[in-house]
């Protein structure tokens, strides 16, 4: 009786270690989890800044190339009043 005593009390302290690891391994994925979430989210977040920069620097580019074209008709057409 008491050999049969010990083995279940070994196979359960046996379970409880097995138990241990596994919820070790899943705080572990967790942990990984949510960095994994951050990263993402710092991502999308830089994305939309990037975004929110890039959008008023095109027009005014593209206002310079507009404004590049009016000066060199301009300076044209002043040549022909010469």
């Amino acid at each position: 009786m008491m050999k049969n005593l010990r083995e279940k009390i070994e196979e359960i302290e046996h379970s409880r270690r097995e138990l241990l690891l596994k919820n070790e391994e899943l705080q572990k994925t967790q942990r990984q989890l949510v960095q994994s979430e951050k990263l993402a989210a710092i991502g999308q977040l830089a994305a939309g800044v990037a975004h929110e920069i890039n959008n008023p620097l095109a027009y005014v580019m593209s206002n310079m190339e507009t404004l590049e074209d009016y000066i060199a008709a301009y300076e044209k057409g002043a040549e022909e009043f010469r």
